[in-house]
């Protein structure tokens, strides 16, 4: 039935499209330099945006992960508010603030950022940065708590506990993180079109002009496959999180009432061979 509904819904149309309007001879554009160029930054400002997102979120889930209280509870219910708020809400935002009359301009500080790059990378970092700090929160907050303490008995210090425990038992909430946040800058369309103004395209942005300005529908279905494709092989990275997760080992220290965690047994095993501490 999958198969039915996945033939009937999707590859049928497709397919029609395809006949109706593609010239294969438009294929070719995918040599261009032009389509070169586009490709090269929308992969650029996706990867710009993930990292921003990725830098801010930081402190708010640490946040999240070590304090209980009003504010942390707070933080963790309005995290997600900008995620839901519509593209333009964030446009006329940016506009507000960082236009030549704007807030900032009326308060003595010249923030010329609006139609750069600049403008592209912080507003999908101010949407995408929830994602992080929600996968990277719930994450440490997963880690047992006498997980840790039995490491800093056994003399583990802070790094020792971060590269041996928490990093391992976070990366994986980290890897989707990233290919969440990716593919939403990498799909973006109202962002760079408004705030990037006619310097930046990316292949979202082609497809809408070849549509608009230039009724070509051929060259548009070429850009969206071309889209496609990419979005289709960066299914797989979504997957590297389970690739990458240590697998359970036999401890090393049977007397010792050690927590039931995989994690704690490679700790503890390479920590009697390096002299961690």
């Amino acid at each position: 039935m999958p198969i039915l509904l996945f033939i009937g819904l999707w590859a049928i149309p497709f397919a029609i499209l395809l006949k109706d309007f593609l010239r294969f001879e438009d294929l070719s554009i995918v040599l261009d330099a032009k389509f070169l160029r586009i490709l090269w930054f929308t992969l650029y400002q996706a990867a710009g945006s993930t990292a921003i997102a990725f830098g801010i979120a930081l402190l708010p889930a640490y946040y999240l992960y070590r304090k209980r209280n009003a504010l942390s509870a707070l933080l963790e219910s309005a995290v997600f508010i900008p995620f839901f708020l519509p593209p333009v809400s964030t446009v006329i935002a940016f506009s507000l603030l960082f236009s030549a009359n704007g807030l900032f301009a009326r308060l003595g500080l010249q923030l010329p950022i609006l139609y750069t790059v600049w403008a592209i990378l912080i507003a999908h970092a101010f949407y995408n940065s929830p994602i992080f700090v929600k996968y990277i929160g719930t994450a440490l907050r997963a880690i047992p708590p006498a997980l840790e303490e039995t490491a800093i008995s056994e003399g583990a210090g802070r790094f020792a506990r971060f590269w041996w425990i928490e990093g391992p038992l976070v990366f994986p909430a980290i890897a989707k993180a990233f290919f969440l946040s990716f593919t939403y800058s990498f799909m973006s369309f109202a962002v760079v079109l408004n705030l990037g103004g006619l310097r930046f395209t990316t292949l979202e942005v082609a497809i809408a002009n070849a549509l608009r300005g230039q009724f070509d529908f051929s060259r548009a279905l070429v850009y969206a496959i071309a889209q496609f494709v990419c979005c289709s092989s960066l299914t797989p990275c979504s997957r590297l999180s389970r690739i990458l997760r240590p697998a359970p080992r036999r401890s090393r220290f049977p007397a010792r009432a050690l927590p039931r965690s995989p994690l704690s047994e490679v700790f503890f095993m390479r920590r009697s061979n390096t002299g961690l501490c």
